[in-house]
């Protein structure tokens, strides 16, 4: 077994085939963490106690890890099929095009999740700078409260 690999005949299937399953494969975890969403109302604004809510409510239970992570592999697998066509190294096929589809899927989400909360003007970006290493020591003072 050689690490070249023949030329296919036909590109069209393979393509088709590998776009079909990372549609599949991305549309997994898309469609259950809005279902997730729904089911806990948290549909309106995007706030990072929102987003907490959701990641921690689907990274903890088994079928929300379960579903991402098959997800994930399915979407994998079209990359893999989807780079066939102008693949002509075994491991590159194998090895380097389903590692690059992963990073990218969790870099684009992570893009996704910015511009969905950008255009939906709910992103308080306070709550990403407020967390529990920055607060204060001491009493607040009127000066500094937030207006009503």
């Amino acid at each position: 077994m050689s690490g070249r690999l023949p030329p296919v005949t036909s590109r069209g299937p393979w393509i088709g085939w590998g776009l079909l399953a990372q549609l599949a494969g991305a549309g997994m975890p898309v469609g259950y963490l809005g279902w997730t969403a729904h089911r806990l109302s948290i549909t309106g604004h995007i706030t990072a106690a929102s987003v907490r809510l959701a990641w921690r409510s689907d990274a903890h239970s088994g079928t929300g890890l379960a579903l991402l992570v098959t997800g994930l592999a399915i979407f994998a697998a079209g990359s893999v099929l989807t780079a066939r066509p102008f693949a002509r190294n075994r491991a590159t096929w194998l090895v380097a095009v389903p590692i690059a589809a992963i990073l990218g899927m969790l870099v684009f989400g992570v893009f996704a999740l910015l511009i969905a909360a950008l255009v939906d003007g709910g992103l308080n970006w306070g709550d990403f700078a407020d967390g529990p290493s920055r607060r204060r020591k001491g009493p607040r003072l009127l000066d500094d409260a937030e207006p009503l």
